[in-house]
């Protein structure tokens, strides 16, 4: 049964020698580290492991204790320097690769990880970021989760019951979110130029930052694109379908721009 506790009482949880994954995105959960960076001394020893996405996740969690070490899959601003000092082990991967590395590979003993409330039904979700849980969820011996009520529940998104959980403490927050860019004109230029060698029916890959979205700016007038990536922005085109009431087993396409 899902134990609940206060923020504070997590550093009792932890012990040297353990793996700990942070999930990332949306998912971090804040509050937790938070207190984790008052009064480190429980981070000493402790591993911990996370896909932190560069605009959205500045923790460095080998800060948190002299004798704190880190697996990292991707570099920010707040990790570069110790990557450089190797208090980081910096692991580059594909995301797909990363995932069963850390299914398959890597002993996880402790997962910490936000999510929305629970439903009546007793059963939580990932929220807006299934990030790399999935891959850690049952190889984690000891599950913490930060219950934040500002974390959206989708419909379609990963469920698990809350009884998963081992720990929970509330917190009420304001999701992490990436701010918009300016896009310049010489940013604009790019994207155009980018924008003008894929085609209608092209799957693509985007990332985060002016020229991805001065790209995808330059695709509203495209149709029939495929989206494979890890997130997605404001500047995404959305494709609706729509099931038409006279033929319910036929689909009409509907493409609505979404570009900010």
């Amino acid at each position: 049964m899902t134990q609940w506790i206060k923020p504070g009482q997590v550093a009792g949880l932890l012990k040297p020698g353990m793996t700990v994954f942070v999930a990332g995105a949306t998912a971090e959960p804040r509050e937790i580290l938070e207190n984790l960076a008052v009064g480190n001394t429980a981070c000493a020893g402790v591993r911990f492991v996370s896909v932190s996405i560069p605009g959205i996740n500045g923790a460095d969690l080998s800060s948190l204790h002299p004798e704190a070490r880190c697996t990292a899959f991707l570099v920010t601003a707040q990790t570069r320097e110790s990557i450089a000092a190797n208090r980081i082990d910096f692991i580059p991967m594909h995301y797909s690769a990363i995932y069963d590395f850390l299914k398959h590979e890597m002993k996880i003993d402790a997962l910490l990880l936000q999510l929305p409330p629970a439903g009546t039904d007793g059963m939580t979700s990932l929220g807006i970021s299934a990030d790399f849980v999935p891959a850690v969820l049952d190889r984690a011996g000891l599950v913490i989760g930060e219950i934040n009520i500002r974390q959206p529940a989708p419909t379609d998104s990963l469920k698990l019951p809350f009884s998963r959980l081992d720990y929970a403490l509330a917190c009420d927050r304001p999701v992490p979110a990436f701010d918009s860019i300016d896009i310049s004109d010489v940013a604009r230029g790019i994207g155009q130029h980018v924008a003008s060698l894929i085609d209608d029916g092209d799957c693509i890959q985007i990332g985060i930052g002016v020229i991805p979205d001065a790209t995808l700016t330059g695709l509203s007038a495209k149709n029939d694109l495929g989206i494979h990536s890890g997130m997605i922005t404001d500047a995404c085109p959305v494709r609706e379908y729509h099931r038409s009431p006279q033929d319910p087993g036929h689909r009409q396409d509907c493409h609505r721009d979404h570009t900010r």
